[in-house]
């Protein structure tokens, strides 16, 4: 999720991380994709994820499988 390598804690308050988690919660809320399920974000559970807490401000909500954002 986070090309430009670094710090996962200081990518987390990055606008362009932020830019793009909001792009996918328009796409979904939008209808260009249904459900949106993220389980694993750099080989790591989304659920216990540094950016965890960006997708959940973001509007998804935890789940057994993971992060989810209902469109």
């Amino acid at each position: 999720m986070w090309p430009l390598g670094g710090d996962p804690a200081q990518a987390a308050t990055d606008p362009r991380l932020h830019s793009a988690v909001e792009a996918l919660v328009d796409g979904a809320r939008a209808g260009a994709v249904g459900t949106l399920t993220t389980e694993r974000i750099n080989g790591t559970s989304a659920l216990t994820s540094p950016y965890a807490p960006v997708l959940e401000a973001a509007g998804f909500h935890p789940t057994p499988r993971g992060m989810r954002l209902r469109g």
